[in-house]
């Protein structure tokens, strides 16, 4: 915070048109300290006696967001984010964010919520297999690989940790989602006249275009263009010793990854502090809670530390405030728990 407040009364006055400035940043950072300061007052002070109502919210806020993004898709609501291919301007769902890899954020703390209700036997097992699969196919019409990778990777971690066999898993599980995918993809057919010139055609060929460059080693096209990226940032960061040590006071470049933009911001001291604090914000939630919500609260760490590689997820607002939400959720529901046991 200091070094953005030296940026900020240093630095020359933006241009009119800059998409990022001292005083932005100032405020994203003041945003996300306050969220993650949430469960050290919750846990102090003891408010929150009833977790099922903003567990609730959580749970109605996925759906929401997938049913938004399904209008997305069929063009009803317009979209937020982009793509070209085969000159043509195509949505990529958001579910009302800003970009997809912000929904998969969200979806993945909601998945994440769902297995601490159904820990606490507030819905069946049918319930909680429903939802796994809306908020793991809202994931995929996203079209986002960030996205889709954050979200299964938290899926898989916490099914893993729980049957101890993931085959089986998949076995039991997959062909359900196949077959809704199916049937979305049959549906869609029907609803246009002919699929190739279709909007869910050219979608999914630019699904499976981007997909397929991940895997371009040794081309400009690997992790769709990642390196390239990341080599402007480094550039950018590595300017001057003072751009090196505090940053540029702001983003001047668009980031696809969190260490990097960091240091785009603050530079490697600044870059070095928050990841600290983000460590010792997990350490400090995990150690309030028992194995099973631990294990439930790893999944949207992990999956967003994932995310975070490829893209600075953890500096969306909207995800920092769903992840200290639940966050507070977990805390209250284990103080609820040992209260209980103690009668």
């Amino acid at each position: 915070m200091v070094l953005l407040f030296v940026h900020f009364l240093t630095s020359e006055p933006p241009d009119t048109g800059s998409w990022n400035t001292p005083a932005f940043e100032i405020a994203r950072f003041f945003s996300l300290h306050a969220f993650m300061l949430l469960p050290f007052y919750i846990n102090q002070s003891n408010r929150l006696k009833n977790v099922s109502a903003p567990s609730s919210i959580i749970t109605f806020i996925g759906l929401f967001m997938c049913f938004i993004a399904v209008l997305q898709v069929l063009g009803i609501l317009p979209h937020y984010y982009f793509q070209w291919h085969e000159g043509f301007h195509l949505p990529r769902p958001t579910g009302g964010f800003t970009h997809p890899h912000f929904f998969c954020g969200v979806l993945l703390i909601c998945i994440a919520n769902i297995y601490h209700q159904y820990n606490s036997r507030r819905i069946t097992r049918r319930k909680k297999n429903l939802y796994i699969i809306l908020f793991l196919s809202g994931a995929i019409i996203s079209t986002s690989t960030v996205g889709i990778i954050m979200v299964f990777s938290g899926w898989l971690f916490i099914e893993y940790q729980k049957i101890k066999n993931l085959l089986i898993f998949f076995i039991k599980h997959l062909p359900v989602l196949f077959f809704l995918m199916l049937l979305v993809v049959v549906i869609m057919g029907i609803w246009y006249d002919n699929l190739e010139e279709s909007r869910l055609y050219l979608f999914y060929s630019a699904f499976t275009d981007k997909v397929s460059t991940l895997f371009d080693f040794g081309t400009e096209d690997f992790l769709n263009k990642r390196g390239d990226l990341w080599r402007t940032e480094i550039e950018l960061i590595s300017a001057s010793l003072t751009t090196t040590f505090f940053g540029h006071g702001y983003q001047p470049f668009v980031s696809h990854n969190l260490i990097l933009r960091q240091c785009q911001v603050t530079g490697v001291l600044g870059a070095f502090s928050y990841l600290v604090g983000i460590v010792l914000w997990v350490k400090y939630v995990m150690g309030r809670l028992g194995r099973k919500n631990r294990a439930v609260f790893l999944i949207p760490v992990i999956g967003l530390t994932l995310g975070s590689i490829t893209f600075p997820v953890l500096v969306s607002i909207p995800i920092a405030l769903m992840m200290s939400l639940f966050s507070v959720l977990l805390i209250q529901a284990e103080k609820n728990e040992w209260v209980r046991r103690s009668r």
